[in-house]
């Protein structure tokens, strides 16, 4: 037997000529229907099949996950079309001739009629409407809708596969797919909008065909058969129905078929197209507050008097429990998400910029009102050196630390820190060495360096405090330390924070305030050097808001001078009255003088490059410059606002050398002194101790 049957499914295998052959069997068949007459038993037989091919292509309609996947179905649907009609061709045949069509023609009325002819007529003109006017009228309509849309959209879909093979996006051969699955789909619901037209047919012929069985059987039975009335319109009556029923079933689940493909909206996931149940069914689950909503709204109907409330508390119970049941599964998913997230370290995609200047305190810092003390004075500095200054320094950023102790609190620049504090524990600040300390019995301090400087302080108690302030010791509480180390940051890190952004800042704000001074900086002075000027004046604390004055001698001098160093002592030289205003005192500058030699030594020693000057001094000479610098400092501890003075194309380099250990200390040359302020000689500086000399 079996041998047999893998014989028959070897011959029906639906490839090449004989699959061919097999439709074109069954085509003729199908039409030999129309004209040769049936048994009962083999139309039996072929309604049977007919409602089974109906059933499976719901059923494998329901189960598609791509229109595609069927694109044969327009010539199906012609095809089940013709039959149904053959079929109802040879029953109709059979019920005049015979007066019965078989057993499941006459099962199907006797049960739809049950016993009362009005209501078979009614269920089938039923089953014809819903049919004709609700499914098919519907179909048709989506399936023109979408006949046209699809051809529309063509050329679109074209030109999105060519952009995206010419961005190399996909390959050639996924190209040619989509083309051709574009093309398939345009060609399929072309077909869909005409093979709806099969099935409107079907309706109207098979009302058609029922009053055809109900008056001719009628007339046959009465003025052939010599039946009476009743008895001849009872039983064709049946057999009609019955026959219109078993057509118009395969037809309904026909419609329902072609409505089913032609409405699908697919909707593809991460593993795929989904088939239209389980889309239907993960869509509406999607919102769970629905079902309750749902749930509540059938309590309210159950509650209606003559309502049967056990069903639409059922029906209620049923829906709410839905709904909560997705909201708890909902949430153990995302937390299972967030879970599995924080368990797998991302790879970042972005960075955080660094920030400039960040005061970070402990994470279990007690007093939250210190910390704000702490951060409001700082921010107080920062605002009154941009007041003054105009200098473009960053916003203070606060944080917290974990590494940092409950009271403690640290200083960063660029996020890399610079100092660490304590809050007040009593202790201050000495300033002064370890001799002094021990010449008065101080054996107990904590000594620390200060940043940006070979200095150290040392933090010592009260009592100590009393007895180095009485020979005029300098002291500093924590909160004063803390302001000076900060101030002196500020200074020194400023011009860091002045480029081009800033320098164009500054341009436009010269474009609306000057235009015609603005023209002639835009084509004589480019952004980049003008903030490298701005950037020197700001380091040696020279404020930049003349910018008018600084502007207009840029652009006279920039016309015929490149060299950036130059300019800026041009510039100077133009601010001469805010730099006199800014280090003298009483209209006097106290400066120390270079001794001739030196000043030779350093203006023989700078060396011209493509990198810019630079000076070649020897270390052993700078070791005793800077050392004739300290000692003549000490010697003038009690001298207000000392500078060094010397000439201008010597005063860049002399600066360059003594702005790390010196940087407090400013270098001018003798053109930015105006004739208003008088010089007050305090000292020389020479290439040893011996020729560095105080004069007072």
């Amino acid at each position: 037997m079996n041998h047999h049957l893998r014989n028959l499914n070897s011959y029906l295998a639906p490839s090449g000529e004989r699959a061919e052959m097999v439709m074109a069997t069954i085509v003729i068949a199908v039409v030999i229907t129309l004209i040769m007459p049936l048994p009962p038993t083999l139309l039996d037989v072929l309604i049977a099949t007919n409602i089974s091919v109906s059933a499976f292509l719901t059923v494998f309609a329901l189960q598609l996950r791509d229109v595609l996947q069927l694109t044969t179905f327009p010539s199906l649907l012609l095809l089940t079309t013709l039959f149904r009609l053959s079929l109802s061709v040879a029953s109709t045949r059979l019920i005049l001739l015979d007066a019965h069509a078989g057993h499941i023609i006459e099962a199907f009325g006797q049960v739809t009629v049950g016993g009362n002819l009005v209501v078979g007529i009614v269920i089938f003109l039923i089953l014809t409407v819903v049919q004709f006017l609700v499914i098919t009228k519907g179909s048709e309509r989506v399936a023109e809708v979408g006949a046209r849309f699809t051809l529309d959209g063509m050329p679109g879909k074209q030109m999105a596969i060519d952009m995206e093979l010419r961005a190399n996006t996909i390959t050639a051969e996924q190209a040619r797919t989509r083309r051709a699955k574009v093309v398939q789909e345009s060609q399929f619901f072309g077909a869909m909008d005409g093979a709806m037209k099969f099935v409107k047919g079907d309706a109207l012929a098979g009302i058609i065909i029922m009053l055809t069985n109900m008056i001719g059987g009628l007339g046959i039975g009465v003025l052939q058969r010599g039946m009476t009335a009743s008895d001849a319109l009872r039983l064709y009556t049946i057999l009609t129905v019955g026959d219109g029923l078993v057509a118009q079933l395969p037809a309904l689940l026909t419609s329902l078929t072609a409505g089913l493909i032609v409405t699908r909206v697919s909707n593809a996931s991460e593993a795929g197209p989904l088939n239209i149940g389980r889309e239907i069914l993960s869509q509406i689950m999607t919102t769970p507050r629905a079902w309750i909503a749902a749930g509540g709204a059938m309590c309210v109907f159950g509650m209606i008097p003559g309502m049967p409330l056990p069903i639409f508390m059922t029906l209620a119970a049923g829906a709410t429990g839905t709904g909560i049941y997705r909201i708890k599964k909902s949430r153990r998913e995302t937390t299972a998400s967030e879970e599995q997230e924080k368990a797998i370290v991302a790879n970042r995609k972005d960075f955080d910029i660094v920030q400039h200047y960040v005061l970070q305190f402990g994470s279990n810092v007690n007093d939250v009102a210190q910390c704000r003390q702490i951060l409001n004075a700082m921010r107080a500095i920062r605002n009154k050196l941009v007041a003054k200054y105009g200098m473009f320094l960053p916003t203070v950023e606060t944080g917290d630390s974990v590494v940092l102790a409950p009271f403690d609190f640290q200083f960063s620049i660029d996020e890399i820190p610079v100092f660490k504090m304590t809050f007040d524990n009593g202790k201050f600040a000495a300033h002064c060495d370890r001799g002094v300390l021990a010449s008065h019995g101080i054996a107990e301090f904590v000594e620390e360096k200060v940043e940006f400087s070979d200095r150290h302080v040392y933090w010592i108690t009260a009592d100590d405090k009393k007895r180095l302030e009485g020979d005029g010791i300098r002291c500093m509480s924590y909160t004063d330390m803390f302001l000076q180390r900060v101030e002196t940051i500020f200074y020194r890190t400023a011009y860091r924070y002045v480029g081009i952004e800033e320098a164009q800042k500054i341009a436009k704000w010269v474009g609306t305030k000057f235009p015609e001074l603005a023209k002639e900086m835009e084509r004589t002075v480019p952004p980049s050097r003008l903030a490298e000027v701005l950037q020197r004046l700001i380091a040696e604390r020279i404020g930049i808001r003349n910018v008018r004055v600084i502007v207009e001698t840029l652009v006279e001098w920039a016309q015929r001078e490149r060299d950036v160093t130059i300019l800026a002592e041009c510039v100077r030289c133009a601010l001469r009255r805010q730099i006199c205003e800014e280090f003298g005192s009483a209209s006097t500058l106290n400066v120390f003088l270079l001794e001739p030699d030196l000043e030779n030594l350093v203006r023989d020693s700078v060396r011209q490059t493509s990198y810019g000057n630079f000076v070649t001094l020897e270390q052993e000479s700078v070791e005793l410059l800077v050392g004739s610098m300290r000692a003549l400092l000490a010697k003038s501890h009690d001298v207000a606002k000392p500078v060094v003075l010397t000439t201008q194309d010597v005063r860049p380099h002399l600066r360059k050398l003594l702005e790390e250990p010196f940087f407090d200390v400013p270098i001018i040359s003798y053109n930015e002194i105006t004739p208003e302020y008088s010089v007050r000689t305090i000292g020389v500086i020479g290439t040893s101790l011996e020729d560095s000399r105080p004069s007072i």
